[in-house]
């Protein structure tokens, strides 16, 4: 065959077949720096491995532990900063050599000074606020107090810089995902389940470093939230595998050893191991700015409540394209999905089966390539 003929053949299979990127985006939002180890260890560590992602961690506080001392506990931040880099680079290291160039660097975002990781295919952020010790921390400050209006701004550690209100960190936050997501549609966010009932007599900074990350993610196209249980997961049945508590048990020892090498006490302890043996976590619907479920304005079902053997769902489209719908419980579990669905410019209807769903509430979600839509369903 002729090469421009060759040429030709290979551009109309292309047209037949296109080739969609599988890359991913990961977002992890934590409190505190061993947060991301032990309770979402085994999942991080699976995504990091997976050399064509992009992994981005978010820390929001320093976990200093400074409480009512004069001065911030600065030593004892950074050497949990250094447990955060041995973790990221053992994680990153494991298929490709380590690269002994990278260094941790200043980047401006949003008008605040941060402290940025770059190793490989994966960021790190600090953003060094002060640990809020179960209440509040340096200089009575704390996430919590924050949001709660108890304060009205909030200074690192470190006194890099200062967030004028609430606001003004979730914005941050949200700047640092829109600059590690642009061009890419796969992006997952993953962040501490910011519902009390759910995770329970867990620590402030958790949950509300849970609910930044939550209302930063709002207004991305992220197509997935979900969200980590804590503390809570002690009394909870181990539910992960033995190869999954060894990536754990590994990424939590080095960050553990940034610590003790710099002659803190170390917290591999039985309190700590215990998180080892389980992950916990649920799938949750996108939030607005205030914290409370988004349901879309631009997908309906009726009847809803449900109790017949089907829903019409009725759903609008600003351009034709390919979508799917899918039926999960409030816990994340999907009992129905749709194949691919193509769809107009405009209104679209569809029916969705009920045969075998068990009474409850759902959510119904509309997938498209730039996000997902929900609407909650009742199902008598």
């Amino acid at each position: 065959m002729r090469p421009r003929r060759w040429l030709l053949t290979l551009f109309a299979l292309s047209l037949l077949f296109p080739v969609f990127a599988q890359n991913k985006v990961a977002i992890y939002v934590v409190a505190h720096p061993d947060d991301w180890q032990l309770f979402m260890g085994n999942d991080a560590y699976t995504d990091i491995q997976d050399t064509s992602n992009r992994v981005i961690f978010i820390l929001t506080t320093s976990g200093d532990a400074t409480g009512n001392r004069p001065g911030p506990n600065l030593r004892f931040a950074r050497s949990r900063e250094r447990g955060v880099l041995n973790s990221v680079r053992f994680s990153a290291d494991m298929k490709t050599v380590v690269d002994s160039a990278c260094k941790t660097r200043h980047v401006a975002i949003n008008g605040h000074e941060l402290l940025c990781y770059p190793y490989k295919h994966v960021r790190t952020y600090f953003l060094r606020l002060p640990d809020g010790c179960f209440s509040s921390g340096y200089r009575g400050q704390s996430l919590e107090y924050l949001h709660d209006g108890r304060i009205d701004r909030i200074t690192a550690l470190d006194s890099s810089t200062t967030y004028e209100g609430w606001k003004d960190l979730v914005q941050t936050i949200r700047a640092i995902m829109q600059k590690e997501t642009t061009g890419y549609t796969n992006v997952t966010l993953n962040y501490q389940d910011h519902d009390r009932q759910v995770n329970t007599a867990d620590h402030p900074d958790h949950l509300f470093s849970g609910l930044a990350a939550a209302q930063a993610g709002s207004a991305l196209a992220v197509l997935q939230h979900t969200g980590y249980q804590d503390y809570c997961i002690a009394d909870k049945p181990a539910n992960i595998s033995a190869e999954e508590v060894a990536f754990k048990a590994g990424v939590f020892a080095l960050a553990d050893f940034g610590i003790t090498e710099q002659g803190d006490g170390s917290s591999f302890n039985r309190s700590h191991l215990a998180f080892l043996t389980r992950t916990y976590s649920r799938k949750l619907p996108l939030v607005d700015s205030a914290g409370n479920p988004h349901f879309s304005s631009h997908i309906t079902v009726y009847p809803n409540p449900a109790a017949g053997s089907s829903v019409q769902v009725s759903y609008t489209l600003s351009a034709a394209k390919m979508v799917q719908l899918a039926l999960t419980t409030v816990n994340g579990t999907t009992v129905w999905q749709s194949g691919n669905i193509p769809s107009i410019n405009g209104n679209n209807e569809y029916t969705v089966p009920l045969n075998g769903i068990a009474p409850g509430v759902y959510f119904l979600s509309l997938l498209t390539a730039s996000g997902a839509e929900q609407v909650k369903l009742i199902r008598l």
